[in-house]
């Protein structure tokens, strides 16, 4: 199967999902914005769409080619009945492209949050592996309405909407199952300064202990989510 990966920036890649993505036999299409590289049109030549996460807002198009020219490929691939999953901004800009409004949250979700599942998640082909509330990573300050007709998957005590559907074969995911040790300590080691504020220093304070304690807990999370996407 052929997945076309849309990548904003250079710290943004697809992780260990995708390393997991590829030992299930998926040829990933990468491309990353940040290097320069072109989308395509449309969906034609690929099976399915990864839409990753970035710092920009949803909305930022003018500086961003990539976030349009996404919207576009996310209503393309859906039309066709071709799988789409959003992560993070990707989610957010599955939302944008249905009709849902993307705005600055009033508060951040930083670090390990517990994602606890919603109606419908036990039978859906993907979030059924969110059995149970787990503590998942999450980094972004902006979030979303969902657009009609989506279904909501996932919550948080912060941030309700956390993970939806659209139709049979759309998912946006705004938790990170995507990440390493590795890709959170790049993320980490290339922050520059954070606001000097409780929010922000207690981030920094806690995260080590977190990966510590969850991560392997969400790798395994990970490799399922592959798996029933794979499927999918």
């Amino acid at each position: 199967m052929d997945i076309l990966v849309v990548q904003q920036q250079n710290l943004g890649a697809p992780g260990a999902f995708g390393a997991a993505l590829e030992a299930h036999g998926a040829r990933l299409d990468i491309r990353n914005d940040q290097a320069g590289d072109a989308l395509p049109l449309d969906s034609g030549g690929h099976d399915a769409l990864l839409v990753l996460g970035g710092t920009m807002n949803a909305l930022e198009d003018a500086d961003y080619p990539y976030l349009g020219q996404s919207v576009s490929l996310i209503r393309d691939f859906h039309g066709r009945g071709k799988p789409v999953l959003g992560i993070c901004l990707g989610a957010q800009l599955i939302a944008r492209a249905f009709g849902g409004r993307v705005y600055v949250h009033d508060s951040p979700e930083l670090g390990f949050v517990e994602i606890a599942p919603n109606g419908g998640a036990s039978a859906d082909p993907l979030l059924a592996a969110l059995r149970e509330p787990r503590p998942l990573m999450q980094w972004h300050y902006d979030s979303f309405d969902l657009p009609p007709a989506a279904e909501l998957l996932a919550t948080s005590a912060i941030c309700r909407h956390q993970a939806f559907r659209m139709g049979e074969t759309t998912h946006g995911l705004q938790f990170h199952f995507e990440v390493s040790r590795d890709l959170i300590e790049s993320w980490l080691a290339a922050l520059g300064d954070m606001p000097d504020d409780a929010i922000h220093n207690d981030f920094l304070d806690r995260i080590g202990g977190e990966i510590d304690r969850h991560i392997d807990g969400s790798l395994a999370f990970c490799r399922d989510i592959a798996a029933r996407w794979t499927r999918l």
